[in-house]
């Protein structure tokens, strides 16, 4: 990375700008630069230094943030880059641009009052522009404003606005007069026995034809001039006369991407003949032009041309595959706010594609089995509907210890903490790590270093865990430290709170540098639900808190350690009393008593095979609502396998057991020992699962593929069935959105 970056100015000078940071975000697409310049650069040069990077590297957001080695008066230099300001910020929020066309601003101490030249207030305020304004000028000036944002339109500029909408009404009724005589011509020749026909598909305007080709309606923005749509009407067409003589026709039209209000201006005589021809068409077409409504304060399509179309072409989807498959986890409309489509819908279309046979699996009731039941007596139809549900299993204990070995409990064990740039052990990276060697009550030894992460600390990290890029930026690598973690670790019995997160961290590194860990390990926070029953929640500071511990420091990893210490002392003298002698007890002590309510769930397919079956699923529903209801109806393991008659389990999504125990990079052992509790497994599509790589939790596609490998690996390994199933929960593409609200509903 070049320490200088050489800028050209307008009068073709060359000045010199430090970089002091560059960072780079993959998943976002975004760079941030941190540039420091003796000399004052303009924005306009900004402006195309950011157009060349994101040109040059395919960048999609680029945000330079200047400092500056002189002194210099903010307000003044603001004010004189006021309209470059505009060009810069609307670039990157293109809505902005026709709303601060124009505009005007003053300045007093941190405040800034931006006057409107047009209606617009309402929309930056809505969408937070007036923070992302107050953000860009800080990252140009080096000084943090409050912006607010005025509509003190003056009476010109409001005669203006509406001298250019009657001035849009004008070129609408001279259109209107060119084609009167047109128009009474043809309306006379179509005159039979007094009967007025129409022939034409001309609605409205003076061409039956249209030549461009329509776009869609989301791609409709405020940079959009003319254009052409093509769709149907939806909703009530309305209609009303304007001050001089015209009738203003609206109508919605859908083109199967959005919906668009649309506006004509009829000649009074013809306004009765346009709504009723609007009203019969099946589809339409228009060209117009697409320009923001300062009434309406959104953008709208004023129509010159209206012809009358056979509407959007609907293609029939159909399965055209040799080999039908069979569909083993659907949900319908009983899936309380997460599927939208009745049950019978369904059935019909699985019918229609010729398939023999799909599953009703919703999430913890079978209340759609009655539809289902009364329409296959009714239609009678060649397919079999295979009746389940997605159960929400419980394991019914949480092993608070893996891979035992025999150790006493008072053995050496290595309490250990790190801390990452994020969640997930495939796509972030460790930070620090600390030891503390723990033994018959004392700590004997410590261990505790930085890692250089390689990549930008995420300043939502930097906020809970107080380490910075500069604390690390001359520590080792993750591969040179962890040679050291093993040998200071060596046999002992590792302990962790939360161990799921901290050891899968530490192995998978370990496996980048062929490296093994394989020690036994404690998770506190699962012996501690164990220990502690009466306790709500489970944090080590409210732990700690509970049993008189002081807490010094928080998320840094050798504070958070010593505080585990202590913790952990007092549940091994918990442990000794109740009789526990080897590491092992631990899990045996507690076998059985778990809460049912402390335990994770995880979704589960069932399927009733015969009538035994399904009458065992109906208990199991049962109990799951009355005894075991914890926010969902949950289900434990055990009670499954004790009404197991009739009935298969299946491994369901990534919600189910099998995959999260994969996604935590938990060891073979322990996955192939959950795969063994399932009749059958599943894998699905990768765009089922792709909120796992936009959340950072997985790295790419091809890591959901090989996920799914490891699945089908799995069940050849131990002669399972794997079933590839889609988890329906819409029946087209285009229900996606209703479902898309719904999941947004239950978020409010």
């Amino acid at each position: 990375m070049k320490k200088f970056l050489k800028i050209i100015k307008k009068n073709g000078d060359i000045c010199k700008a430090q970089i002091l940071a560059l960072d780079l975000y993959k998943k976002s697409n975004k760079l941030n630069i941190k540039l420091k310049s003796d000399v004052k650069i303009s924005i306009g040069e900004i402006y195309k230094f950011e157009k060349y990077i994101n040109k040059r590297f395919k960048i999609e957001n680029v945000r330079t943030q200047m400092v500056y080695s002189f002194e210099f008066n903010p307000d003044e230099e603001i004010k004189a880059d006021w309209q470059d300001i505009v060009m810069l910020f609307g670039e990157r929020f293109p809505l902005t641009k026709a709303i601060l066309l124009n505009s005007s601003l003053e300045i007093s101490d941190n405040k800034i009052n931006v006057n409107l030249a047009v209606k617009g207030k309402d929309i930056l305020h809505s969408r937070n522009f007036d923070e992302a304004l107050a953000d860009v000028l800080e990252e140009l000036y080096c000084k943090k404003y409050i912006i607010s944002y005025n509509e003190n339109i003056s009476e010109e500029q409001l005669k203006n606005i509406e001298d250019k909408i009657k001035e849009e009404e004008k070129k609408a009724i001279m259109n209107m007069h060119t084609l009167k005589k047109e128009e009474n011509k043809q309306t006379a020749e179509n005159k039979v026995d007094n009967i007025e026909t129409v022939s034409s598909p001309l609605i409205f305007g003076r061409e039956a034809k249209i030549k461009n080709q329509p776009i869609r309606v989301n791609e409709i923005s405020v940079d959009t001039d003319k254009v052409s749509l093509e769709g149907e009407l939806f909703g009530e067409i309305d209609s009303r006369e304007l001050k001089n003589g015209k009738i203003l026709v609206a109508f919605k039209l859908y083109d199967g991407t959005s919906t668009m209000v649309c506006k004509a201006f009829v000649a009074k005589d013809k306004a009765d003949q346009v709504v009723s021809r609007l009203k019969e068409a099946k589809g339409i077409k228009l060209d117009g032009e697409a320009k923001y409504d300062p009434f309406a304060k959104e953008i709208g399509v004023i129509a010159n041309t209206i012809i009358e179309t056979a509407g959007i072409k609907k293609e029939k989807r159909m399965d055209n595959a040799k080999e039908k498959r069979v569909e083993l986890h659907m949900h319908t409309q009983m899936s309380q706010m997460d599927a939208v489509t009745p049950c019978v819908d369904l059935i019909k279309r699985a019918v229609s594609w010729g398939w023999k046979s799909i599953a009703i699996t919703d999430h913890g009731v079978v209340q759609a089995f009655p539809d289902a039941h009364k329409y296959l007596q009714k239609a009678n139809p060649d397919i079999k509907v295979i009746y389940g549900v997605e159960a929400y299993l419980v394991p019914d204990k949480d092993n608070c210890v893996a891979f035992p070995k025999g150790q006493s409990l008072d053995t050496e064990y290595c309490v250990l903490d790190i801390e990452t740039t994020g969640l997930s052990f495939r796509t972030e990276k460790i930070t620090e790590i600390g030891i503390m060697k723990y033994k018959n009550g004392e700590v004997i030894d410590e261990f505790e270093c930085f890692v250089n992460p390689e990549k930008p600390i995420p300043e939502e990290v930097v906020n809970i865990t107080h380490i910075t890029d500069d604390m690390v930026k001359n520590a080792e690598t993750i591969d040179k430290v962890l040679p050291k973690v093993l040998e200071f670790v060596g046999d002992s019995v590792l302990v962790a709170h939360n161990a799921d997160f901290d050891i899968p961290f530490i192995k998978y590194n370990c496996s980048q540098y062929g490296l093994d860990l394989n020690n036994t390990y404690i998770d506190t926070l699962r012996l501690a639900k164990d220990l502690f029953p009466d306790y709500k929640k489970y944090k080590l500071g409210i732990i700690a808190d509970n049993l008189g511990i002081t807490v010094e420091v928080a998320h840094r990893a050798l504070d958070d350690v010593d505080t585990l210490v202590k913790v952990f002392k007092v549940m091994l003298e918990m442990l000794a009393k109740k009789g526990v002698k080897t590491v092992e007890d631990i899990d045996k002590l507690e076998a059985g008593n778990a809460d049912f309510k402390k335990l994770p769930s995880y979704h589960a397919i069932i399927l009733a095979k015969n009538y035994v079956g399904l009458k065992n699923l109906y208990k199991l529903i049962s109990y799951s609502h009355l005894h075991y209801f914890y926010k969902k109806p949950r289900i434990l393991k055990s009670l499954y396998k004790k009404y197991s008659e009739g009935l298969i389990l299946g491994s369901a999504c990534q919600a189910g057991e099998l995959y999260s125990a994969i996604l935590a990079g938990k060891p073979e052992e322990e996955i192939e020992k959950i795969a063994g509790d399932y009749d059958y497994l599943e894998i699905q599509p990768n765009g089922n699962n792709m909120n796992l790589v936009r959340s950072g939790q997985v790295q790419d596609i091809e890591e959901l593929k090989e996920i799914n490998r490891k699945i089908v690996a799995i069940g050849a390994k131990q002669n399972k069935p794997v079933v590839a199933t889609c988890d329906v929960h819409f029946m087209d593409p285009q229900d996606e959105i209703y479902r898309r609200i719904l999941l947004a509903r239950t978020r409010i």
